[in-house]
């Protein structure tokens, strides 16, 4: 049975969700909610388990959101949720007795009924700290009036405790609002302030070592207390993507990398004073079924930790002890989602890797369950591409390409060429000052070698990006001078003009605009759209977009017209760049799969009779 766009009871669809389970681990105390939507504690010493928040409570606030107090009293829960970035939003929250009490709306002692921009539980007892109007509030209990403890908060200037768009993901400091290139970068400081007694602020000033600002990727660094130098406590041709926890007590350091391979996340610990790296995970079999690992410490680090296993296979969560891994029960299997995997064509993976210059870059490729090397099948190349990313890993999951692959028989193929994250920091700047053109010339190397493949249909060849995906799709697009690669390409919210885009990437990548512009001008795509022949195009766009503007869009259409150029457009009215609707949602993966459908068909042979035979029998 193929994989299908909409929901069924019976299989696994685009909307099945399979639970991560992330956990909030206390002490040797575990806090989850299970499939049924109850949160529980769970001990793990004793595996005693006790009812926190039933689930029919959370459905009768509407809450999205819940969070428990530390001293596990009370619950926060937030409701009427509206996005305002990827990752922020407003809500209305309220606080309630465990298990039963009534609900408590948490304000600022100013006002009343306010959406708040953050709310969330201290470190200890039932420290409050909420966000409004872009200033930070806290409250030592509750019960207890909040107080202000920043006050310099101003929209759309001064973010406290916040970020705006820009920095969204990075940090959450103060800084100022939306930039695009040319224009001055938010700046971001870090304060501390006394809460016993009257408040007091104290500005922390970043370290004159610049190496110290920054997140070292590649290899841990601790200081020399003789020289006051920078050691490296890890070497070696990988990246550290992720520092989990230090274990003071032991001198261990637990992370993730990419030791094994670059679309891998295994677990490792470093004991720091012999500098030996060891897998945590060490059996040879199960390194085989889960590759792609997200790991939980408690903030003491105690004897325990949660796993949630998040590829090849479908996705599981554990429990286990910090001394040998050993696994001490399962939080979650999600045994409905493996059924309905089981009863599914699930596409073949594989891997593989080509060289370009000195480099071996990688290559996914997605293939029908029933694929035979005697039939012809459309290529659709995938791409994002955006400096420091990866698209090739092998974590679980199932979207719109693999209905292409299911039910459509297509082959998919995604990789990952110079300027790709997690393979090392020359190949992620190779392409600096010089956006789209590596990229072009190692996402071709890569079709190519998929043409040279019998089994691939050389005249059903497609491409779809998104972001900055979408901007190398539309560049890619025209490729091949006498015999053209793609026969149709796709762009969802496109990239089209670095200067009309952030500062902070536009910058890095090609400069200051304005002192010197050549890069920007070399990268725009209107010079590739002019190249356009035959090739259907179909944009994708949501009008309201705060992260990749209409605008960009709407001057690609403009070239567009010029050149003659075979394209559709899709706008969503109103809608961001992250969908926050289902229903839309479920429209733009049935347009996507619809247009790459009717640029893979077969077109009908007309009957072969000549007129000539005919005459014949006359």
């Amino acid at each position: 049975m193929a994989i299908s766009l909409h929901a069924s009871p019976f299989g696994l669809s685009l909307q099945d969700k399979w639970s991560w389970k992330i956990c909030t681990i206390l002490d040797n105390e575990f806090i989850y909610r299970n499939q049924n939507g109850t949160v529980i504690l769970r001990n793990v010493e004793t595996n005693n388990s006790t009812i926190l928040i039933e689930n029919k409570k959370i459905v009768s606030l509407k809450a999205i959101r819940y969070e428990v107090s530390p001293d596990r009293e009370y619950a926060l829960f937030a409701f009427n949720v509206e996005p305002v970035y990827q990752h922020s939003y407003t809500a209305y929250y309220v606080l309630s007795k465990i298990p039963h009490g009534d609900p408590q709306n948490l304000y600022p002692p100013e006002v009343s009924n306010a959406k708040l921009q953050y709310a969330g539980w201290g470190p200890k007892g039932q420290q409050l700290i909420f966000i409004f109007e872009n200033n930070i509030y806290y409250c030592a209990h509750v019960g207890k009036q909040a107080i202000r403890v920043v006050s310099t908060g101003k929209e759309g200037v001064i973010f406290n405790g916040l970020s705006d768009w820009l920095y969204e993901g990075k940090a959450t400091l103060v800084c100022i609002a939306t930039n695009i290139a040319g224009m001055e970068n938010p700046t971001i400081s870090l304060h501390v302030i006394g809460l016993n007694g009257p408040t007091h602020d104290l500005e922390m000033t970043p370290p004159d070592d610049q190496r110290m600002r920054n997140i070292i990727l590649f290899s841990f660094w601790q200081p020399n207390t003789s020289s006051d130098n920078l050691q490296s406590i890890t070497s070696g041709d990988w990246d550290v993507t992720k520092i989990l926890a230090y274990d003071e007590k032991r001198h261990k350091i637990y992370f993730h990398s990419t030791e094994d391979l670059p679309r891998r996340r295994h677990l490792y610990r470093l004991l720091l004073h012999g500098k030996q790296v060891s897998g945590v995970f060490s059996s040879a079999e199960f390194k085989t079924r889960f590759t792609c690992i997200c790991v939980c410490f408690d903030r003491y680090l105690t004897e325990f930790f949660s796993s949630s296993f998040q590829g090849p296979r479908v996705p599981m969560v554990t429990v286990h002890n910090t001394t040998d891994a050993q696994k001490i029960f399962e939080l979650e299997v999600n045994e409905n989602v493996q059924l309905a995997v089981n009863d599914r064509q699930m596409p073949k993976v594989e891997y593989m890797e080509i060289k370009i210059d000195d480099y071996k870059l990688p290559m996914q490729i997605l293939k029908p369950a029933t694929f035979s090397d005697t039939v012809h099948y459309p290529l659709l190349l995938v791409v994002d591409g955006t400096p420091g990313s990866q698209i090739v890993t092998e974590r679980f999951e199932v979207t719109w390409e693999s209905v292409m692959v299911s039910s459509h028989n297509a082959i998919v193929l995604k990789f990952d060429g110079r300027g790709s994250g997690f393979q090392g920091t020359k190949l992620l700047h190779e392409v600096k000052r010089r956006l789209g053109h590596l990229e072009e010339k190692d996402q071709l190397e890569a079709v190519r070698t998929m043409l040279k493949e019998h089994y691939i249909d050389k005249l059903r060849v497609g491409v779809f990006g998104k972001d900055y995906g979408g901007y190398l799709s539309t560049y890619m697009l025209p490729a091949g001078e006498e015999n053209q690669v793609f026969a149709c390409g796709a762009a969802l919210s496109p990239l089209t003009d670095f200067k009309l885009y952030a500062s902070a990437f536009s910058e890095r990548y090609l400069g200051l605009h304005g002192i010197d512009n050549r890069a920007y001008e070399l990268t725009k795509l209107a010079h590739r759209v002019s190249l356009l022949k035959e090739q259907t195009f179909l944009i994708i766009h949501a009008t309201a977009d705060e992260k990749i503007h209409f605008q960009h869009t709407a001057d690609l259409i403009t070239h567009l017209i010029r050149a003659k150029a075979n394209y559709s457009l899709q706008i969503y009215p109103d809608e961001s760049h992250y969908f926050s609707n289902a229903a839309l949602e479920q429209h733009l993966y049935n347009s996507i799969v619809n247009f790459f459908v009717a640029c893979f068909q077969v077109q009908d042979k007309l009957p072969i009779a000549p007129l000539k035979e005919e005459e014949d029998d006359d």
